[in-house]
């Protein structure tokens, strides 16, 4: 934000949700904290480009760490905001989830199976 972006927090999610938010709401970008498979100290971040497009290692993230190592960063800006959009990303996605399974339990029940436990 000290740059000017502004920045849209979804909250505590999955790597697919950060996927999901950035392509839905159209950023430019999407950032996740995440130690991944790994222990919590070994923390790192998940990038992807508009669209949730991978970064290009040889373009991309050298961009990125020419531009930390050299401290390219200009004087702070007061114009950048966060905004919080945690709650309507989470019941957008989710929604999609639910139809997901219930269209699931529908294919299951068509097929004859009726003991797998879909309640909804």
């Amino acid at each position: 934000m000290d740059e000017g972006v502004e920045v849209l927090t979804i909250g505590l999610c999955g790597t697919e949700e950060m996927y999901w938010a950035t392509s839905q709401f159209e950023a430019c970008g999407g950032i996740e904290v995440t130690a991944s498979h790994n222990p919590i100290e070994y923390n790192g971040l998940k990038l992807v480009k508009s669209k949730s497009r991978p970064l290009d290692p040889k373009n991309d993230l050298k961009a990125i760490k020419d531009c930390a190592e050299r401290n390219c960063f200009g004087a702070k800006k007061s114009c950048g905001a966060c905004k919080d959009i945690s709650a309507p990303a989470r019941n957008f996605f989710e929604n999609r989830r639910l139809k997901a399974i219930k269209n699931s339990c529908e294919f299951w029940k068509w097929c004859g199976w009726t003991n797998f436990g879909c309640y909804y």
